[in-house]
Order: C-alpha cells, then sequence, then structure tokens
C-alpha cells in the first residue's frame, strides 16, 4: 500500500493544464474566460504583524480558500487513468492511495498534517479529524494490521515559499521594514477576545468561593458546555449519538 501526499499541491498546480482540460469541457463563452482571468496575473505579499513585504507574482497554482480552488481537481482527477486490475486506488483532494491486496500486514502512512499527528497523541478531545482516524487505526489493529504514521515536511523546496518563509522569520527584526499603523478587522477581533477572556479571568481568580474539588469540577463543566448529558460519549469513548429523523405521517 502506497499513501501520498502531495506537497504544496496547490500551490505548484500548473494552470495551463487545468485551462485546457477545463476547454474540452467548456470550450467557450463567458465562463471559461472568467476561469482564465481568475487565474492569470495573480500575486501575493507576506505580512507579519505589522509589516509588508515584497510582491511576488505567483506564477502557478490555485488559490485556496475561494470558491474556485476546486480548479485543483479538474488538474488531478485523471492521475489515475492507468491504474489497472490488481492494483486499486483512493483519491481525495491531493491525498492518493495505491493498494494491492496480499497477505501484508504492516503499513507506513505518510503525511505533511503535523497538527493532525499531534492531535492523535492527545488521549481527551482528540478533535474529530483525529476521533475519526483513531477509530479505524483500532479497527484495523483489531484486524491484525500494524499501521504507523509518519511525518514528512510539507515544503518541496518552491523558491517563492521559501523565499517568503525566509522574509517573514525576519520581518519582526528588521529595523528598516515600514510599518503600517492599521489594524485588520480580525486583528481586532483576536485583540477584544484575548482582553475580554483576560478580564474575565482576573475577576475569577480573585473570587473566593470556598468550593470543594467535585462542586468546581460541575461548576467548570456548566461553564464549557461540557456535560454528562451532552458530551457523555466523550467520556465513555463511544461514538456520538445520532438523531433519527422523523417518520411522514
Amino acid at each position: 500500500m502506497v499513501n501520498l501526499d502531495i506537497a504544496k499541491a496547490y500551490d505548484s498546480t500548473w494552470r495551463h493544464n487545468i485551462l485546457v482540460k477545463l476547454n474540452k469541457i467548456v470550450s467557450k463563452g463567458n465562463f471559461l474566460n472568467l476561469i482564465t482571468n481568475f487565474l492569470e496575473n495573480r500575486s501575493f505579499r507576506v505580512r507579519a504583524n505589522n509589516c509588508l513585504f515584497d510582491e511576488f507574482i505567483q506564477e502557478n497554482g490555485v488559490p485556496q480558500g475561494s470558491t474556485l480552488c476546486s480548479l485543483f481537481l479538474i488538474a488531478i482527477n485523471d492521475i489515475t487513468e492507468n491504474c489497472t486490475y490488481p492494483v486499486k486506488f483512493n483519491l481525495y483532494a491531493d491525498d492518493l492511495n495505491f493498494w494491492c491486496r496480499k497477505a501484508h500486514s504492516n503499513f507506513v502512512i505518510l503525511s505533511d498534517s503535523l497538527s493532525t499527528i499531534r492531535s492523535l497523541q492527545k488521549l481527551f478531545n482528540p478533535g474529530d479529524i483525529a476521533y475519526t482516524i483513531l477509530n479505524n487505526l483500532t479497527i484495523a489493529s483489531g484486524l491484525g494490521k500494524n499501521i504507523v504514521i509518519m511525518w514528512i515536511p510539507g515544503h518541496s523546496e518552491i523558491i517563492g515559499n521559501e523565499l517568503a518563509d525566509k522574509h517573514a522569520s525576519t520581518a519582526i527584526n528588521n529595523k528598516e521594514t515600514v510599518l503600517i499603523n492599521k489594524m485588520s478587522y480580525d486583528d481586532v477581533k483576536k485583540l477584544i477576545n484575548e482582553r475580554t477572556k483576560y478580564k474575565w479571568q482576573t475577576i475569577w481568580n480573585l473570587q473566593n468561593t470556598n468550593l470543594n474539588r467535585k462542586k468546581d469540577t460541575v461548576l467548570n463543566r456548566l461553564r464549557t458546555g461540557h456535560t454528562r448529558i451532552t458530551h457523555g460519549f466523550l467520556m465513555a469513548r463511544e461514538e456520538p449519538p445520532s438523531v433519527k429523523p422523523a417518520e411522514p405521517y
């Protein structure tokens, strides 16, 4: 079994390949012109706190986070055309799995998502994605399969990314960097949340409630919304409850 997670897949996608394949589907019209204009002449700038760096031209790739980032699927969907029996495959975005059924029981999964791998090590509240992965690993282990998850760096020596990271790391200590005396909406929102939480925590620490540990635990669970009624399945390490749809009359 081979597991591939293409590093910087969205950033390094060949745009010309997307337009050629899209031209076979759409042929012509305003929609094709819209996609072409959307992908051409794109640039980006790195911002660290109030420091804004030079502009870089993005010659390849599709912008992530936008509605049209799914154009990446057009570029990769035909990657499995030459896969023939007995080789089987699964393709989800830039994650590609090849396997051929044999009497093997040892597997290695390579991933560049360090945050996901670290969340697998959390015994409590591992997160929805990590929770699903852990369940599947447990099922596979019960079937006699030994699976090892290995982290690999996500950067693939793309010059633009490496240069952007280098500038970002020196932004704060660079005395010649021009400071922008403006704050974005996200900056203001983050600052308000931090100040509000700090003020609430300070008031809470100054209070003398004289609660024992049991009452303090109950109160903290009520504050965070984690009770046996709402999150009992986590404490019991079970699947979350499902609600059956109502039957029509």
